[in-house]
């Protein structure tokens, strides 16, 4: 006798599916990462304020300060102090291109034998460099010898530079006349050194 099985496609008892939890974790760990975000920016923004507030307040102090410091000087004597610093600085620059004829005298003075004695002097700042200055002089020697004795001394000072004896004649009585051109450095006739080197000697 055959076996009968009864099959059955439809489960006899009802399947129930636990539902899938939600895990709100993560969503809990943003939150709490935006909040402390937050938190350091307020603290932040209120750093930048507080530090802000507190430059404004050093710079309206450092103001008090300056003009407490110019209302020590009286606004008058601050006005005569720069007229007076105008006036001396005018004043240098003035000294500074003075020219002064009297070293050169000097120094002739000092070189000129006794057998020679100038006639005429003229002298110019050279237009191409101002630091040297050109003399043109006519004198008069009792001979040749005492020209070529006069021409070894100007070569030999240090305050005379390319010193020419030229145009050689004889006058009526005698002697030579002759022209002289030379060179001075205008350290030499610059009134303030001027000044300078007689202090020290």
């Amino acid at each position: 006798m055959d076996q009968e099985f009864q099959t059955s496609f439809i489960p006899k008892k009802t399947l129930t599916q636990k539902p899938e939890r939600t895990s709100g974790g993560s969503f809990g760990l943003v939150n709490v990462v935006a909040f402390i975000i937050m938190i350091i920016s307020l603290l932040v923004a209120g750093g930048a304020y507080l530090y802000r507030d507190n430059l404004s307040k050093k710079v309206d102090e450092m103001k008090v300060s300056l003009e407490r410091a110019q209302n020590i000087f009286e606004p008058e004597l601050l006005a005569e102090l720069e007229t007076l610093d105008r006036r001396i600085q005018a004043a240098d620059e003035i000294l500074s291109k003075h020219i002064a004829v009297s070293p050169i005298f000097e120094v002739l003075q000092e070189i000129t034998l006794p057998t020679v004695r100038y006639i005429d002097f003229t002298y110019e700042i050279d237009a191409i460099n101002p630091e040297v200055v050109h003399v043109s002089m006519t004198g008069e020697a009792v001979s040749y010898d005492a020209i070529t004795l006069q021409a070894d001394l100007f070569s030999n000072n240090r305050f005379i530079r390319n010193p020419i004896f030229s145009n050689f004649s004889l006058n009526r009585t005698g002697s030579v006349e002759f022209d002289l051109m030379f060179d001075v450095s205008k350290s030499l006739v610059n009134f303030e050194q001027k000044v300078e080197r007689t202090s020290l000697d």
